[in-house]
């Protein structure tokens, strides 16, 4: 019985009719089909995600242009930080941060909140007298100085907030945030405006910003203006007590240390459908489309790209810095050693829109000045895209030696008796050794 049972079981798992098998096979190879699109998709969209395909310009941007209506500019990385920091505890008396980097990060670190809540809180400016702006400088509160004009929007953004009030199209490179009574006001110098200063009411406390500052020892640190004995040289330069020790340093081209398709990708280029060839003097071009790409020898590169598609996409200033942060970082910012870069220009042509974003090297707190006049990473956006850029690749390293420029009272003494200006220290690169040397900015 048990045989007889198991023998005819199996006529019945066979008694199929064909038609049926037939569109149960249909079914399954419909939707393995079906899968294998889905997957074929995903793929695609991964690869151009990551940068394989050039149309997409390696970068979110080109995403249905939802990147470019980004308002918020707090999610962005920071592209500029303060050069100096003076913390004044009582009127007179100074603590002056400068030309060290880690000790100028934790002043920052130290006043960078209450610097986001008066942005944040800052009323419509006012324009103020020089003597009143002085008169803020020497009293109780902060000073920060960026070295260049920075749009007081994005320094916001990139603390956390944003500014409402008519202070949102000023740019700025000096600050105050001045203690004056149970209340703390915000001044700022317009380099654009040949040094206008301004003036904003703030929610920030008096009396809050006070306790920040009033437990900081003074350094000896004081204002040209305050010294009166300089009438020519730049009157908020910092004159500090004693001389000054800093490192040694040294750089070489850095070109060698990053990949061409790395760069490539950087710059929108499709490094698999691209092809590079080299010249007779040792630069290696690329050809993508409408994009060329040259790398010279000695670290320059050349980038530029024909007409895009995406031209009459209109970029927010926190996009196009972000952008050109993003590719500096990614190109001379990922192999310049113990440098880093700092936004040291912007500027939107109200012809073309086309934004123009300049970087520089920033080592050990001094800015680094090519010999050459040649910024770090100079990119020009126009709709969503890098439309050109050149870049100098340099690695730089601080070296165990000392060297001590020339005190800071007796530079200003120099560039007074030499008619005047702004002594700025810097480290100077000539493309063969680097040097501490004073400028005139």
């Amino acid at each position: 019985m048990a045989n007889s049972k198991r023998r005819g079981r199996a006529p019945r798992r066979l008694s199929l009719n064909l038609p049926e098998v037939k569109n149960r096979r249909r079914l399954i190879s419909w939707l393995q089909n079906i899968a294998i699109v889905l997957l074929l998709g995903a793929g695609l969209l991964l690869a151009g995600l990551n940068g394989l395909f050039g149309g997409l310009q390696g970068s979110v941007l080109s995403l249905g242009g939802g990147y470019a209506q980004q308002e918020n500019p707090a999610a962005y990385g920071e592209a500029a930080r303060p050069f100096c920091v003076v913390l004044t505890p009582e009127s007179g008396a100074h603590y002056a941060a400068a030309y060290d980097g880690n000790t100028v990060d934790e002043a920052y670190s130290l006043i960078s909140s209450s610097l986001a809540e008066a942005l944040g809180s800052s009323s419509v400016p006012e324009t103020v007298t020089e003597e009143r702006w002085q008169q803020a400088l020497s009293g109780p509160g902060v000073y920060l100085d960026f070295y260049f004009d920075q749009p007081l929007a994005l320094l916001a953004g990139w603390l956390g907030t944003s500014i409402s009030g008519g202070a949102h199209d000023h740019t700025a490179r000096r600050l105050c945030l001045a203690v004056e009574g149970d209340s703390v006001n915000l001044y700022y110098l317009r380099d654009r405006e040949g040094g206008r200063p301004y003036r904003c009411e703030t929610a920030l406390s008096g009396r809050g910003l006070y306790a920040l500052v009033s437990g900081i020892l003074p350094n000896g640190a004081a204002y040209c203006f305050e010294s009166g004995g300089f009438l020519n040289t730049d009157p908020y330069f910092l004159l500090l007590q004693g001389t000054l020790e800093l490192p040694a340093a040294e750089a070489a081209s850095s070109q060698g240390l990053i990949s061409v398709e790395s760069v490539m990708d950087a710059l929108g280029m499709n490094s698999y459908l691209a092809t590079t060839y080299p010249e007779t003097d040792g630069t290696r071009v690329s050809v993508e489309g409408s994009s060329t790409l040259r790398l010279e020898p000695d670290g320059r590169l050349r980038f530029s790209r024909g007409a895009v598609e995406d031209e009459g996409l209109a970029l927010l200033p926190a996009d196009a810095v972000e952008l050109a942060r993003s590719v500096a970082e990614a190109t001379v910012g990922a192999c310049s050693g113990q440098a880093r870069l700092t936004m040291s220009y912007l500027v939107r042509s109200r012809e073309t829109g086309e934004y123009t974003v300049c970087f520089d090297y920033v080592l050990g707190g001094l800015p680094v000045s090519l010999a050459t006049g040649e910024h770090a990473a100079e990119i020009h956006i126009r709709g969503a895209s890098v439309m050109s850029a050149s870049m100098v690749f340099r690695y730089y390293s601080l070296l165990d030696a000392a060297t001590s420029p020339l005190p800071t009272v007796q530079e200003a003494a120099v560039v007074d008796n030499r008619g005047g200006g702004e002594p700025r220290l810097c480290y100077l690169d000539d493309m063969e050794s680097v040097s501490v040397k004073w400028l005139l900015g």
